[in-house]
C-alpha cells in the first residue's frame, strides 16, 4: 500500500511556524502563515492550521468562498491574491481582524490537489508591500511543502475513517441508523469541539479529528450479535456486559486499522485513541471501563461522550421515545449538576438548537431499528 503522508510528523501548527522561519531566507518579512481548507460541499474556506496558534480564539473561521469576489477570483485562475495595504480596504471581517493584529500586507496562493482547488496558503507582514510575484515565487518549494504537510494529515485522518466506514458497511448489522448517527455525531462534535476550542486550547486540526473520528466511534458494535442489537428491551446484567465489550473490540478494530496504514506518529492517532478508550467514562467515575474521574478523562472523549448521550436522547429506540432537543439537553443538565457531564460540552449544544433540529431532520432514524422497508 502506498501510503502519501509524512509517517511522522509534529502538529500542523508547528510545522507551520518552522516553516515560515525557513521562508525568511527569502522573505525576512512574513510574520505569519496560516491555510485555510476548501469544503467543496459547502463552499466554504475553513481556517485549518496557523503559524499563530496561541491566538486561540481566532482560529475558527469559516466563510462561502462565492462571497469572497477576490479569493474566488483567484482560486479560478490559480493565480495569487495581493494586497498591497490592508488598512484601506475595510469590507470584510476577516481583513479587520487581521488589521487589529498589526498586519498591513497579504497574500493568499490557491492551492490544487489532483487539479481541483483545495485551499489556500495565506502569508500576512507588519509593513505594507511586502509581496509581489517574484517574492512568491521564490517561496514556491515551501509552499508545496506546506501544502503536503496539510494534505498528509487530512489523509491520515481520511484513510483511518474510509477503513472503519468500510468495515462496518460490511458488517450484519449495518443499517441505515449506522450511517445516519455516524453522520449526526460528526456533526455534533463538531458543534461542542469548536465552542470549547477557546476555552480548552484546541485548534483547527484537532477539532476537525475529532469530529471525523466521532463518526466510527462505536465500530466495536460491529462485532456484537444482531440479537443484542436488535433487542427490543433494555439490557439486564448480563446482556450489559456482552454490549460494553464492543468498546475492547472497538480497541481492536482501530489497532488494527492504524497499522494497516503504516502507524502513523500522528496526533490524530492520540485523539482516536483517546475517543475509543473513554468515551464512556464520567467525570465523577461512574462510567466505564476504567471508572476515570475529571482530569482523568481526555478532552476528546469528553466532547464524544456529551455528542452520543444527546444522540441517543433524541432518536427513537424500540423501547423508548426520543426526547425533543430541550428535554435531552434538561436531561444532560441533570448529568453535569451529578458531576458526570463537562458543562462546557453541554454548553456548547445548547447554544445551537436551531442548528441539531436541522440536522436531526436532515439524517433520521429508520422507522423500525433495525430493518429496511
Amino acid at each position: 500500500m502506498n501510503n502519501h503522508y509524512f509517517q511522522t510528523a509534529k502538529p500542523l501548527n508547528q510545522q507551520l511556524q518552522q516553516l515560515m522561519h525557513r521562508m525568511h531566507a527569502h522573505a525576512p518579512k512574513i510574520a505569519r502563515v496560516s491555510y485555510a481548507k476548501y469544503n467543496r460541499d459547502r463552499d466554504t474556506l475553513v481556517t485549518y492550521a496557523d503559524s499563530e496558534f496561541q491566538l486561540w480564539s481566532e482560529l475558527h473561521h469559516e466563510k462561502r468562498l462565492s462571497k469572497l469576489d477576490q479569493l474566488k477570483r483567484s482560486a479560478a485562475m490559480g493565480v495569487p491574491r495581493i494586497i498591497d495595504d490592508l488598512a484601506y480596504l475595510t469590507h470584510c471581517d476577516r481583513l479587520a481582524f487581521l488589521r487589529h493584529k498589526g498586519y498591513r500586507s497579504s497574500a493568499a496562493i490557491p492551492c490544487f490537489q489532483n487539479h481541483r482547488f483545495s485551499g489556500f496558503v495565506f502569508l500576512n507582514a507588519y509593513e505594507p508591500n511586502v509581496f509581489d510575484s517574484k517574492s512568491l515565487l521564490s517561496l514556491a518549494p515551501y509552499i508545496e511543502m506546506l501544502q503536503f504537510a496539510v494534505e498528509s494529515h487530512s489523509q491520515v485522518v481520511k484513510t483511518i475513517v474510509e477503513f472503519a466506514d468500510r468495515l462496518r458497511t460490511g458488517s450484519t448489522v449495518y443499517c441505515r441508523d449506522s450511517y445516519y448517527h455516524g453522520r449526526r455525531m460528526r456533526a455534533y462534535t463538531k458543534v461542542i469541539a469548536e465552542y470549547v476550542a477557546e476555552h480548552r486550547n484546541l485548534d483547527d486540526e484537532q477539532v476537525e479529528a475529532i469530529a471525523a473520528f466521532a463518526q466510527i466511534h462505536d465500530i466495536g458494535k460491529t462485532q456484537l450479535p444482531e440479537s443484542l442489537m436488535y433487542d427490543t428491551k433494555p439490557f439486564g446484567s448480563q446482556e450489559l456486559m456482552s454490549a460494553r465489550s464492543h468498546i475492547d473490540n472497538g480497541i481492536k478494530i482501530m489497532d488494527e486499522i492504524v497499522s494497516s496504514v503504516g502507524n502513523p506518529s500522528h496526533p490524530s492517532i492520540t485523539l482516536l485513541n483517546q475517543i475509543m478508550r473513554f468515551q464512556y467514562e464520567y467525570l465523577d467515575g461512574s462510567g466505564y471501563p476504567y471508572g476515570f474521574r475529571q482530569e482523568e478523562v481526555p478532552l476528546a472523549a469528553r466532547i464524544v461522550t456529551v455528542a452520543n448521550i444527546f444522540d441517543s436522547m433524541t432518536t427513537h429506540k424500540t423501547y423508548k421515545q426520543a426526547c425533543s432537543v430541550t428535554e435531552a439537553l434538561l436531561e444532560l443538565e441533570k448529568m453535569v449538576q451529578q458531576g458526570k457531564l463537562d458543562a462546557l460540552c453541554v454548553d456548547a449544544l445548547r447554544y445551537k438548537q436551531e442548528y441539531l433540529k436541522q440536522v436531526i431532520h436532515k439524517y433520521p432514524e429508520p422507522e423500525h431499528w433495525g430493518y429496511e422497508e
